[in-house]
């Protein structure tokens, strides 16, 4: 992986959703290199965009951060898990802030929500990054190198 500044080139990124799309419309979007990864999330997006629709009520929706809960949550209630997408995309060119010399969670907060409270995402794009790389935790509790492009409109 490129080091801070270093221009990264043909890198395949993945986004797990439960909704089909073909642009992002948000000023940041988060990704993962690994495909893997990106399925649980499309997983956890399915089940919960699922259990919406059809008003099936979640006691404790923090268990939405494992991934056994949601499979188990799945069967329970004859919800789907095959339904979203993974969106693949090639990872922008440009300069790139590594941050994964920083821990993926603090006090039980994650190091993204962090970075969004600081105000970084604003910072590094008007320093001319295009995206931030960071250690996050999975749905599997364990840490894994995520990328918050900047601006995903260009993707």
């Amino acid at each position: 992986m490129p080091k801070s500044g270093e221009k990264p080139t043909n890198i395949k990124i993945y986004h797990g959703t439960g909704f089909y799309f073909d642009t992002f419309e948000n000023d940041i979007a988060w990704f993962t290199f690994d495909k893997k990864v990106a399925d649980s999330y499309r997983k956890r997006s399915t089940i919960r965009k699922q259990a919406y629709e059809e008003g099936v009520e979640i006691e404790n929706k923090l268990l939405f951060e494992s991934g056994s809960f949601i499979e188990q949550l799945a069967e329970d209630v004859n919800l789907d898990l095959n339904g979203g997408l993974i969106i693949e995309k090639t990872l922008p060119e440009g300069k790139q802030l590594d941050l994964t010399d920083r821990p993926s969670a603090t006090d039980n907060i994650p190091l993204w929500k962090m970075l969004k409270d600081e105000g970084a995402y604003d910072a590094a794009r008007s320093k001319g990054y295009e995206s931030i790389k960071i250690k996050d935790i999975g749905l599997d509790g364990k840490d894994h190198d995520s990328v918050v492009i900047l601006n995903p409109k260009k993707l």
